[in-house]
Order: structure tokens, then C-alpha cells, then sequence
């Protein structure tokens, strides 16, 4: 039974090249161990204290709040240099 250790990686690896997205891909290997190793109902209670434990350290919040801030930012920075693009454009298109 050594080999089941094995399935959330193969899992993880699989769903993050179907489909792209890796922190899914990550949550859904973690889900596979913990459902592996502990069953349904403690996997999920399992995964409810992995994160509680990892939201209330300090360092690990003060990790998510940055994340948090820096995805803002990016999406802040996307939508005014969309609006800037559509303005040059008009500019450009009126201006000839």
C-alpha cells in the first residue's frame, strides 16, 4: 500500500496539465491524501484544521495578506491600462 502515496502527486500533476490552474490542481492532491489517509469525513476535517492552522499563524497571514493586496493591484493595474489602450486607440483612429 506503499503506492498510494503516490496518487495525490500523479493526481496533482495530471489536473494541472488539463487544466492550467495549479493552486486547484494543489488543493485537489491535498484533498486526494487527506481522503486517502483518513477517509471522507476526517479527510475534510482534516483539511478545515490544515488551513485554520495556516490562517491563524501570523507570518502565514501576513503572506496572504500580501498576496491578497498584489492580485488587487494587478487587477487595478489591468482594467487602467485597458481603459489607457482604448483611449490611444481612439486618439489614433479620430486623429487620421
Amino acid at each position: 500500500m506503499i503506492w498510494l502515496s503516490l496518487v495525490p502527486a500523479v493526481i496533482t500533476i495530471i489536473l494541472t496539465f488539463k487544466t492550467k490552474k495549479l493552486i486547484i490542481s494543489l488543493f485537489a492532491g491535498v484533498l486526494a491524501g487527506t481522503l486517502i489517509s483518513k477517509g471522507i469525513i476526517g479527510g475534510i476535517t482534516a483539511i478545515g484544521e490544515y488551513m485554520m492552522d495556516a490562517v491563524s499563524d501570523k507570518e502565514s497571514a501576513y503572506t496572504l495578506s500580501f498576496f491578497h493586496a498584489l492580485s488587487s493591484a494587478k487587477f487595478s493595474v489591468s482594467i487602467f491600462s485597458g481603459a489607457m489602450l482604448t483611449l490611444l486607440f481612439t486618439t489614433i483612429y479620430f486623429a487620421f
